[in-house]
Order: C-alpha cells, then sequence, then structure tokens
C-alpha cells in the first residue's frame, strides 16, 4: 500500500493526498517549483525573500496581523519554508470535526483546457485526506454518512457580489456524485 496518492490533473496540476489514519489534524500545503537550485547570481535570495513576503498581506489581507487573526481564529498554525528545489506553504489545524464527504473541485477558468472537468476525493477522519481548491475552480462536496460535519476555510472573507456557481447536476461537468442528491440548499438550487 502506498503512503500517497498522487493525480495529474489535465492541466498538469499535481494533487498528492497522504493519509495518515492516526492523525489529529489536517495539513493543506502548495508547494512551488522556487528554490534557491534556480536562483542566478542576480537573483540570488529571491525564493527565500518571496516566502517572507507573502506573508506581509494581500489585496484582500491588508496586513500580516489579519492573516494570523484567520488561522489562529481555528486554532491553526502556518508557516513556510524555503529548499533547493521549491518554497512551501502550510496551515495545519485540528481535524476534529472530520467525517466521511466526497470533496469535488471543478476548473472555472475560461481559457483552461480542463474547464469543467472536475475531479474528487473522498474525505474521512479514516484517511486523512484534505483537499487544496485553487483560485479560479469551484467546490462542492456531499457527505457519504448520516451525520457527517464539512469543515473547510476560504481564502477571503464572504463578498456575496463575487459569488458565483453551478448546479450539483449540471449537464457539461457529468459529475458522478455517490448518492441521489436529495437534500440542497435553496441557494445552491438556484444556479
Amino acid at each position: 500500500m502506498s503512503t500517497y496518492e498522487r493525480h495529474v490533473l489535465d492541466n498538469g496540476l499535481r494533487v498528492l493526498t497522504a493519509p495518515v489514519a492516526q492523525a489529529q489534524s489536517v495539513t493543506c500545503m502548495i508547494m512551488l517549483a522556487a528554490g534557491s537550485r534556480y536562483e542566478t547570481p542576480d537573483t540570488n535570495g529571491i525564493a527565500h525573500f518571496s516566502e517572507h513576503m507573502f506573508f506581509k498581506g494581500t489585496e484582500r489581507r491588508p496586513s500580516a496581523r489579519q492573516i494570523a487573526g484567520e488561522i489562529d481564529a481555528i486554532g491553526g498554525e502556518f508557516n513556510a519554508f524555503t529548499g533547493k528545489e521549491y518554497t512551501a506553504y502550510y496551515v495545519k489545524c485540528a481535524a476534529e470535526h472530520r467525517n466521511v464527504a466526497l470533496d469535488v473541485i471543478v476548473d472555472m477558468r475560461e481559457n483552461s483546457t480542463t474547464c469543467f472537468h472536475w475531479f474528487g476525493a473522498e474525505l474521512s477522519e479514516d484517511n486523512g485526506i484534505a483537499m487544496y481548491v485553487p483560485k479560479g475552480f469551484a467546490h462542492g462536496y456531499q457527505t457519504l454518512t448520516d451525520g457527517a460535519t464539512a469543515f473547510y476555510m476560504v481564502s477571503s472573507f464572504y463578498a456575496p457580489e463575487f459569488e458565483g456557481g453551478l448546479r450539483f447536476d449540471d449537464q457539461k461537468l457529468s459529475i458522478e456524485w455517490p448518492r441521489v442528491v436529495s437534500d440542497i440548499s435553496e441557494k445552491d438550487a438556484k444556479w
């Protein structure tokens, strides 16, 4: 049995999942091929510098304090590191409310070769899998056991003016839901 599963989406994005049955937490990590090995004498140190700059603030979170506050609010921790081959950023938080669900992401980028393609993974307390949803992707899930609780983080505060969605049964997606969809929110039914 492998210690991880590797999936490659049509657009080349590599998604690794590594279940750890005894873990009581979830770690979500983003790794970029931007390590010191790729630097020139003129750009020496830029990967490590960039690592630190990502925590200084963003357009949606303009201060380091706001970034830290969102992670602290869920009892999580976040950090980053730079190596020779890559720079990595991660968030780790408690997984006490995990249960079984199918988590689905859909590529919504109009010019992408995988636009409207979907990828799904079963998440459970036993397999410890977490899913990262990249910018430009839609996300939905279906619980597979009664009483399951879904826990997820988003990258910014809720802004209804930027909200969009797809119907779970949209023909251009053809998502293979494992259970008949019997309970859907009024808002999601309107997409």
